[in-house]
């Protein structure tokens, strides 16, 4: 097992104090945010009152209050080492030589970044979860739930692929439209997520505000239309990925930037490995959010217990569109088993392997594994997950891949759950620190 180190390295001086509060007030403090009446308490002539209240209850669910104050330098710590995979508290880098240091003040702006809103002269802070909004499930939800969706103008082309099927894509172009140039981004949802999914809308949105162009790509079956050919998509299918990236570079002439959450991340990591030496270098860089590598390991995360919630929301629907399916297609899947399925490991057995070709589930999640990709990977890729993840166990995290190839640079942080990373002081405004995190890697791509 490498080495884990703590990062980053510059961190702001602080003055602390620590206040240890019971963790039993904290169950209150969790069942006060979950409410629905949650985003709209303290109007009117109680919302002093409230907060106040709010403001003591706050060291019950994080375990402790710290009250600083933030000086102007910013100075040098040094590299905390930890040997082996337990791991006490803040984020976590597997570094390789290709990983740089957070940008200095003197950095130099590259020609793609005209209009870029990203402060080159501020590194990015170690994540720290937001009060509002603590433990892996809800840093995992806040996004589907809570999250304020921007209001994004999708313009959607349909592209009719070579099996005779088509992809919706959408794309959003950025404010300065006449530069053709612009670095491009294409955006790779997760299972059962589409375009309108919480991520993609907010990198969308953090693209066009520095002048990129975003194209966030539907796998079949999930842009709300059914698709022509008997097929649906699954955590290692690239062919799809392939095809859209080839047209892409075709079309536009400036570079082009991947970015892929959940499964999208694996797909996104599996494309690279497979094209290897043979990329092409107009892809500058590529960052995966909560990547599910080891399918395996994570469908038996997902069938278990703990992660109830989660197998119910997503098996619903992806037996729903099996239901749509075996109208379409009759007879192709076992369409009484399907409904009968209560596991991801009975779905997959049903539904994904008779119709990709593989032997059954496990086949199907040896195959699609990305990780025996990751060494032949040459574009420059971020790998961010964190280490409560309730989908993706934190032992799947590729800690020697990472630091035998000097193009991957891997972040493990100790909270953040599934794509979430919510961070912030205002529950109304929170922050994402993964989105900026991503963004701010490929930035230093771009400049590179």
């Amino acid at each position: 097992m490498p080495d884990i180190y703590m990062a980053p390295t510059h961190l702001p001086a602080r003055r602390y104090s620590v206040t240890v509060i019971p963790a039993k007030a904290g169950i209150h403090f969790c069942a006060f945010c979950l409410s629905p009446g949650f985003p709209h308490i303290g109007r009117g002539m109680k919302r002093r009152r409230v907060f106040t209240r709010i403001r003591k209850w706050i060291p019950a669910f994080a375990g402790m209050t710290i009250k600083g104050e933030e000086q102007n330098e910013w100075k040098q710590q040094p590299f905390l080492t930890q040997s082996g995979p337990t791991l006490k508290g803040g984020v976590y880098l597997a570094l390789s030589s290709s990983v740089s240091n957070p940008r200095s003040p003197g950095s130099s702006n590259s020609s793609h970044a005209r209009g870029m809103k990203l402060d080159a002269s501020k590194p990015t802070l170690p994540f720290r979860p937001a009060w509002f909004c603590r433990g892996r499930h809800l840093q995992s939800v806040w996004g589907y739930f809570l999250r304020k969706h921007p209001r994004i103008p999708w313009r959607r082309e349909r592209w009719d692929t070579p099996d005779g099927d088509f992809l919706d894509l959408d794309f959003l172009d950025p404010l300065d439209a006449g530069e053709p140039g612009a670095p491009t981004l294409l955006v790779l949802h997760g299972l059962e997520g589409s375009t309108d999914s919480h991520y993609a809308r907010g990198a969308a949105a953090s693209a066009r505000a520095i002048g990129w162009r975003t194209l966030a790509m539907n796998y079949r079956s999930c842009s709300g239309e059914p698709n022509r050919r008997p097929r649906f998509y699954h955590c290692g299918e690239t062919g799809d990925l392939g095809f859209v990236a080839g047209r892409i570079l075709e079309r536009f002439s400036g570079p082009l930037l991947l970015a892929g959450f959940s499964l999208g991340g694996n797909v996104l990591l599996k494309w690279l490995g497979e094209c290897g030496d043979g990329v092409s270098a107009r892809i500058r860089g590529a960052a995966c959010i909560s990547p599910s590598l080891k399918p395996a390991a994570c469908a038996k995360v997902l069938d278990s217990v703990p992660g109830y919630f989660y197998r119910w929301h997503l098996l619903s629907s992806v037996k729903e569109k099996a239901e749509l399916f075996e109208g379409l297609h009759p007879g192709l899947i076992d369409i009484e088993g399907v409904r009968r399925a209560r596991t991801f490991h009975h779905f997959d057995r049903l539904v994904i392997a008779p119709l990709y070709g593989f032997r059954d589930e496990l086949d199907y999640y040896e195959q699609a594994d990305a990780s025996p990709y990751l060494p032949r990977i040459r574009v420059k890729t971020l790998i961010l997950s964190a280490a409560d993840d309730p989908i993706v166990p934190p032992h799947v995290f590729p800690h020697a891949q990472v630091e035998e190839n000097g193009w991957l640079s891997g972040v493990l942080s100790k909270n953040g759950g599934h794509v979430g990373f919510v961070s912030g002081r205002n529950p109304r405004a929170p922050l994402f620190w993964a989105e900026e995190r991503a963004f701010e890697f490929l930035d230093d791509c771009l400049r590179a």
